[in-house]
């Protein structure tokens, strides 16, 4: 058995024959990428130091740890009850280094679960080190990479496929951003639905979903939960689209670099996508909590909980901010590339239309239309890595070598991928509602409009900053937002509903499918906390709220 959170290290890496391994049965996984959260080397992969260096006579890989600031820390599900976890180690043959690899060692006794030599049972301060460790070669992942009992070491015909497991990770953290998304956007809707406070004039009190401060909190979330989950669905199926393709063609084919191309953009943008989606779905529940009130510190409410266990995703399968300057090194890239004549993937699109859509600005009268949504995007996500772009060739020109250029214009490229995945989220969205039967079209493009001048109008700064928009049409954008609250209301149930979680999923009591939230509540809280007295209670509280030999000290006010 392999724990969920560790799939993606072995998804791309494992294809069975008799010379990979094959696990037999007791087996709980764990993954440890030396110094994925490390005293040095983190985002870093190509900079791991853990070997593996092939043993000719004995036919093992010897895992080895040289240094101190390779203890790999915070290794979750490794740190309890993993028996192996899968390495990710710097592949060493007769001297020569062939890259990261991945390379499953035993960490604990199958049977006793006790922890092998040089690790600690912990999860916030657990850490991992292998000094000598020796594995049987065929302990090796060869999917792609394999390395013969003669030591003789086989690369990829595209050593573009290696990039397969970490997109697949990436896509799949997406996917997990939608499915925390959908619950903590459940939860708050159902609760806002049923609660009611103030107004009523004599009857009633008024829902608080029906006012249109709490619509302005929990709508535009719920559209953003969609262009998450329909982005999610897109994301995995190009991914498996272009692996199949990749494991397909072969060298020389002449569809080969059209294919690279996609893959390219897969990764840059995926890598984007994970960054934005797991931030956005982090502050997504922070909010949705504080919508339910007093109510949402309750543990019981499952919000606090998912919040805590959600946040981990801005960290690993690489760090956010990192993951952000590999798509905005990407987009100047392709800046570059369309200068020179290349055609881009249809994922950058709107650069294909550089230096013209550079300068256009907003002419439709009715902003929420989603032809001028769509504009609105391109034009600023291009000036943006047009900028990235430029501010890239001015370091160059002033002398310095490109890695130095890269780190100068980080700010640049973080900003152009944040807008660029923004619109990436929008266009997916667009798609979907496109796509849809003509009963739910009408309600999507609504949603999706949504999403989009709710976005436009949280980064306005952006759109405002290269001219397509004029600072008086934001007034006419907000007013737009307002109606759309209007139109959206009375389909908000079902399309919480639509999201397809039941009671179990939500796990909630104040999300529960049947509206009776407080009946629940108190069930849930009754339940698990039987009445019981408290076991210090005679022995130590009562003697002293019932004591009569109590000192009352006198104070001299005059010393």
């Amino acid at each position: 058995m392999v724990t969920k959170d560790r799939l993606s290290a072995l998804a791309g890496q494992v294809k069975r024959n008799d010379e990979e391994y094959a696990p037999d049965g007791k087996f709980v996984g764990g993954r440890n990428s030396d110094e994925r959260v490390p005293q040095r080397h983190g985002s870093n992969v190509a900079g791991i130091e853990t070997t593996a260096t092939f043993d000719h006579e004995s036919d093992e890989f010897v895992i080895h740890t040289p240094s101190l600031t390779a203890t790999k820390w915070w290794i979750g599900g490794a740190a309890e009850s993993a028996t192996h976890s899968t390495v990710f180690a710097n592949l060493v043959v007769d001297g020569k280094r062939y890259g990261v690899k991945p390379f499953v060692v035993q960490v604990r006794d199958p049977e006793t679960f006790a922890l092998l030599p040089g690790g600690r049972n912990a999860i916030d301060n657990g850490w991992i080190q292998f000094t000598d460790v020796r594995i049987p070669r065929t302990n090796m992942l060869m999917r792609y990479t394999k390395v013969t009992r003669k030591g003789l070491v086989s690369e990829p015909p595209m050593a573009q496929l290696a990039y397969g497991a970490l997109i697949f990770g990436r896509v799949s953290i997406v996917r997990e951003s939608a499915e925390c998304a959908k619950k903590a956007v459940t939860i708050a809707i159902r609760y806002g639905c049923v609660r009611r406070q103030f107004g009523g004039h004599g009857g009633l009190e008024t829902k608080i979903i029906d006012y249109q401060t709490h619509q302005q909190r929990l709508i535009p979330l719920l559209a953003q939960t969609f262009a998450i989950s329909f982005t999610a669905m897109e994301v995995g199926r190009i991914y498996e689209n272009i692996m199949t393709l990749l494991e397909q063609t072969k060298p020389g084919d002449p569809d080969m670099m059209k294919t690279i191309d996609a893959l390219k953009e897969t990764h840059a943008t995926s890598a984007g996508l994970k960054a934005l989606c797991t931030w956005k779905t982090l502050e997504m529940i922070e909010q949705c909590r504080q919508t339910l009130g007093g109510l949402g510190y309750s543990s019981y409410a499952g919000l606090a909980s998912l919040f805590q266990d959600f946040a981990v995703q801005c960290t690993w399968e690489g760090d956010n901010t990192v993951l952000t300057l590999q798509t905005g090194r990407y987009l100047i890239n392709c800046v570059r590339d369309r200068a020179k004549g290349k055609k881009l993937p249809s994922g950058v699109g709107y650069l294909n239309h550089i230096p013209g859509i550079l300068t256009k600005t907003c002419s439709y009268s009715d902003l929420s239309d989603l032809s001028a949504i769509t504009e609105a995007f391109d034009v600023t996500t291009a000036n943006f890595a047009v900028n990235a772009a430029k501010a890239y060739k001015d370091l160059l020109s002033k002398g310095l070598s490109e890695d130095d250029a890269q780190l100068q214009c980080g700010v640049q490229k973080s900003a152009a991928a944040k807008i660029h995945c923004l619109g990436y989220l929008f266009h997916r969205f667009r798609d979907a509602s496109n796509k849809a039967p003509n009963g739910l079209k009408a309600v999507l493009e609504d949603l999706c409009k949504m999403y989009g001048l709710s976005t436009i109008k949280e980064n306005a700064g952006a759109f405002l900053q290269y001219g397509y928009f004029k600072p008086s049409q934001m007034s006419d954008l907000d007013n737009k937002i307002l109606e759309l609250f209007a139109k959206i209301r009375p389909q908000l149930v079902a399309l919480t509903d639509s999201l397809g979680l039941t009671d179990y999923a939500v796990n909630s009591p104040l999300g529960s499918s049947d509206g009776d939230v407080y009946r629940r509540m108190f069930e849930r809280v009754t339940h698990c906390n039987p009445y019981k007295q408290h076991p210090y209670f005679e022995d130590v509280i009562k003697p002293v709220l019932l004591r009569t030999d109590t000192v009352v000290e006198k104070i001299n006010m005059n010393e």
